[in-house]
């Protein structure tokens, strides 16, 4: 949407970053899941980062899927932008952020996020 995306605003939040793209359906499996984890956990908020090398295709696949976060398009794929700058090097990867910035976890999957979550919280 062409719309400025700041970590920094969701500040107080834990946030993970969810590295996509349309190819991989492992990645389109996880929306359903982090859908719900998302609504379990109200201080959780969610980016995503499609990693898709055509940016009308990342915007076509967002769309078509419903997804109701953030989205943002890295550049020349997985291979450089948002996900090189990361380490990204498959996907679907996952970058789990505390409420300080801190990075919690760089191996975070939708299945483990709840009791990554439910640890936060304790």
């Amino acid at each position: 949407g062409g719309e400025t995306v700041d970590i920094a605003d969701l500040g107080g939040n834990v946030v993970l970053v969810h590295y996509w793209a349309d190819w991989c359906d492992i990645c389109k499996k996880e929306f359903t899941q982090l859908e719900q984890i998302r609504n379990a956990h109200p201080r959780l908020k969610l980016i995503g980062i499609n990693c898709d090398n055509d940016l009308q295709a990342a915007r076509q696949a967002a769309e078509k899927a419903g997804l109701r976060w953030p989205q943002l398009h890295s550049t020349g794929g997985y291979n450089s932008g948002l996900a090189a700058e990361m380490g990204i090097v498959s996907l679907p990867s996952m970058i789990l952020v505390d409420q300080a910035g801190k990075i919690l976890s760089t191996t975070v999957t939708a299945s483990t996020l709840e009791r990554e979550l439910n640890s936060i919280s304790k």
